[in-house]
Formats: C-alpha cells, sequence, structure tokens
C-alpha cells in the first residue's frame, strides 16, 4: 500500500462521481452539484466534492487515549484510506464492464437477463456494505443504529456502549467483520433488480438509500428504528441510466414487489428519486439543469406537505 500522505479523503469513491460527470477535460471530471441545506449550486472537479480532511485518519494517539492500547510497529494512520484505494480500484473495473454492456445493450435494444452476474453482484455487495457505512451521514445516525443492533450483534455493543462514533470507532467497526457479514446479507436476503431509466437519474453524497416500507406511519417516531412489520429496499444509481433495486426477499404482508430487471415508469422514476436522492442527501449531483429542477420541484412538493428533506440523519420511511 502506498506511504503517500492522503488528506483529501473521499466518502463518495471519485470513480463513481465521474459516472455522473457532465464534462471531463484530460484527467479531470467536473459535475454539477446542489447543497439543498445552502439552497446553492455549483460546478466542480470530482476531486472536490463528496470528501473531508481526514476523515478515516486514526492516530496512535487516539488509541492510547480511548482504550489505553499501543498500535503494532509500522501501524500506518491511513490505513483504511489505503485500503478503500485499493478497494475502490477493483471496483471501478466493475463499474465499467456494467456501464460498457448498458451502453452496448441500449445501442442492440437487447438488454441481458439478468443484467448483472453472480460475480458482479459479489463485488458490488461489497461496494455497497462500505458505502453503506463509510459516509459522514451515517455516522450521524450510528448511535440509533448501534441501540438497534446491540442486542443481535455482541462486538458491536461491546464497541459502542457509549454510543459515540468517530472515525476510531468507524475503524474498530470496520475491523470487526461487520462489512462482510452486511455484504453477505444483501447477497443472501434480497432480490437483485436492475431498472433502466431513460430519464437521467441522479446521485448525492450519501448515494445508497435504505427504505423502510412500512403498513401505519405510526411505527416510526423519527428517533428510533423503525418497529416492525416492514420491507426493506436499498437503492444506489450506477450511472444515469442504471438504478440497482435491492428488494428483501420475505414480503410477507406487503405488495408483490418486482423481482426482475424492468424499466422505470414515471410514477417509480419519482419514487426512486425522492427516497434514493434527495432523503438520502445533503449534497445532489446531477447532469444538467432540468434534472435539477425536476428534484427542486419534488422537493417544492414535499415541502407542502410537511414533510422535511433537509435532516438526512433520519431513517427514510415509505406509508401507503
Amino acid at each position: 500500500m502506498s506511504n503517500q500522505i492522503k488528506r483529501r479523503q473521499h466518502y463518495v469513491p471519485q470513480f463513481y462521481l465521474r459516472q455522473f460527470a457532465f464534462k471531463k477535460k484530460g484527467k479531470n471530471h467536473f459535475v454539477h452539484y446542489y447543497d439543498k441545506i445552502l439552497s446553492k449550486e455549483w460546478t466542480d472537479n470530482v476531486k472536490n466534492v463528496a470528501e473531508e480532511h481526514k476523515l478515516y485518519n486514526v492516530s496512535a494517539q487516539m488509541f492510547k487515549e480511548k482504550f489505553g492500547l499501543s498500535v503494532h510497529e509500522g501501524y500506518q494512520e491511513q490505513e483504511l484510506e489505503n485500503t478503500f484505494g485499493v478497494l475502490e480500484g477493483e471496483w471501478s473495473s466493475v463499474f465499467k464492464v456494467i456501464h460498457d454492456r448498458y451502453k452496448d445493450a441500449k445501442e442492440k435494444n437487447a438488454y441481458p437477463k439478468p443484467f448483472l452476474d453472480d460475480k458482479e453482484k459479489e463485488s458490488l455487495s461489497k461496494f455497497i456494505a462500505h458505502q453503506a457505512i463509510r459516509t459522514p451521514s451515517w455516522w450521524k445516525k450510528a448511535n440509533t443504529i448501534a441501540r438497534f443492533l446491540s442486542d443481535q450483534d455482541k462486538i458491536f455493543s461491546q464497541l459502542f456502549e457509549d454510543f459515540n462514533y468517530d472515525n476510531l470507532m468507524f475503524y474498530m467497526h470496520y475491523h470487526s467483520g461487520f462489512v462482510d457479514r452486511y455484504s453477505t446479507h444483501i447477497l443472501e436476503n434480497f432480490n437483485w433488480i436492475i431498472a433502466y431509466s431513460e430519464k437521467n437519474l441522479i446521485t448525492s453524497d450519501n448515494p445508497l438509500s435504505h427504505v423502510f416500507h412500512l403498513k401505519h406511519r405510526s411505527q416510526y417516531d423519527e428517533i428510533n428504528w423503525p418497529d416492525p412489520p416492514y420491507f426493506e429496499e436499498y437503492s444506489i444509481a450506477l450511472n444515469p441510466n442504471l438504478l440497482l433495486i435491492l428488494a428483501q426477499k420475505d414480503n410477507t404482508h406487503f405488495e408483490d414487489f418486482k423481482t426482475e430487471d424492468y424499466t422505470l415508469n414515471n410514477r417509480l422514476h419519482l419514487r426512486y428519486t425522492r427516497h434514493h436522492i434527495i432523503s438520502a442527501s445533503r449534497s445532489l449531483f446531477y447532469l444538467n439543469k432540468d434534472d435539477l429542477q425536476y428534484a427542486k420541484g419534488i422537493m417544492y412538493r414535499a415541502s407542502l406537505r410537511g414533510e422535511d428533506f433537509v435532516d438526512n440523519t433520519k431513517f427514510i420511511v415509505s406509508v401507503p
């Protein structure tokens, strides 16, 4: 692994953001983005967005102060960032294969079923498991998640007795094996579906959405984990035209969700745009102004109904 100091550390990989770039100049890719908290629009290089200064660095001093432990000889405080760099190189190759397959299928108007093979699903499951827990917004709501999972995961419970989730806690969490368990969970318990979209999809600084479909609004108090029964669904735009949906296999007592690849109609495009992008994010990344106006329209209409698209630390719920 490289010993080069990486001060600018991305919580959304640059290779992923390049899928949504509107302009390329040499090795530089540029995206439009909108900060929904500040209500401001920018254009910038992907290297300058969805990143924080030394976000994943964990110093030896932090271990000493928190746990009274000394690190092993040769320990590097940016171990996590180096690890992510290697993994992102592998995932980038998979994304390129998927993107090229889509372009070829679109030209021929013949889409393979299923669109993803098992090896690609395995790689994407690891990408998704990492992306799920590496963003600042997830860290902010980790307290709630910790309290819920403490009964199911003793290692997790012991690590988070004080529920103070920071970069050191993330380091310990990461090395507890949680990511591998998470990856296996979504591989085994969810249907993998590709939805094709003629209308541009947008993405965000928190690109993976985790939605709970509930029977009644009373199941969620906007603080704690929703009460069962619920149906879980994840979604993430792989590029502006491919939406990956992970739908819980056990959908007892809920509507019959799709289990095969399909084309998004306007109603479903609206649903996934709202849940997958706007509710889960602070900054939106989009290809053109029309895409932003579409998102702003959704937020405006939702605000008239009293919905809050500002707080991205709450769980996303959908009620009939």
